[in-house]
């Protein structure tokens, strides 16, 4: 499954990219969007995960966009690994109470941490409450890949992706080696993070490597 995250400050807009789409990421942070916008965002009939990055919202703002989004239907909400505890801790009370799948995120811009650390975070995200743990770290390297994809298989939903323009390879791997989706950007429409590929793009790579197993085997 192929998650397409759009990022539109115009709100007819950005309706008319979800219903393009299976499942979509809307970034609420790239838009000044109305309680009642939020709600009819999250009324569409299209999975949607709900994000709000830390810019340029206050923690109050963030929290209280979050909540409208999972209680007018947003199937997943995305909460980083690093928030603080009250508002983590609500966050994710709200979900349960509305049925919202929890997405519980680690980001670094700069790097892939080790192996090692890696799991650790994962065992925390766990710990936090996650129903997915989604993990995206710069890659600088072919060893940084593997540090990621050997997070795979887990015994449990995992979405571990690289950034950047060399973590791209693990952007395809990752629903071939059991992530529940990865994240794309839209055909039409700029990229959320450095290194994601087009919908279409993905598509094709994804199913290309799946032929390509079958014939093999």
């Amino acid at each position: 499954m192929i998650c397409v995250s759009i990022a539109e400050s115009d709100f007819e807009t950005c309706i008319n990219r979800i219903n393009e789409e299976q499942l979509a990421e809307v970034r609420l942070d790239a838009g000044n969007f109305t309680a009642e916008q939020v709600k009819v965002i999250f009324s569409q009939p299209v999975p949607l995960i709900a994000t709000c990055r830390d810019v340029p919202f206050l923690h109050e703002e963030r929290l209280a966009i979050l909540q409208q989004a999972i209680t007018s239907g947003a199937s997943y909400v995305d909460i980083e690994i690093e928030s603080e505890p009250a508002y983590r801790e609500a966050l994710v009370k709200k979900a349960r109470e509305n049925n919202c799948t929890i997405i519980i995120s680690y980001h670094n811009f700069k790097e892939t941490p080790s192996a090692e650390e890696l799991s650790d975070i994962v065992m925390q995200a766990k710990k936090f409450g996650a129903d997915i743990v989604k993990i995206a770290c710069m890659v600088n390297s072919a060893e940084d890949n593997y540090t990621l994809l050997q997070l795979y298989p887990a015994e449990f939903l995992l979405v571990a992706i690289g950034m950047g323009d060399k973590g791209m390879i693990s952007r395809v791997m990752a629903p071939v080696l059991g992530a529940p989706f990865t994240f794309s950007s839209p055909d039409k429409g700029k990229p959320t993070a450095p290194g994601q590929i087009s919908k279409t793009a993905m598509k094709n790579l994804i199913q290309h490597i799946k032929n390509n197993t079958t014939t093999k085997s």
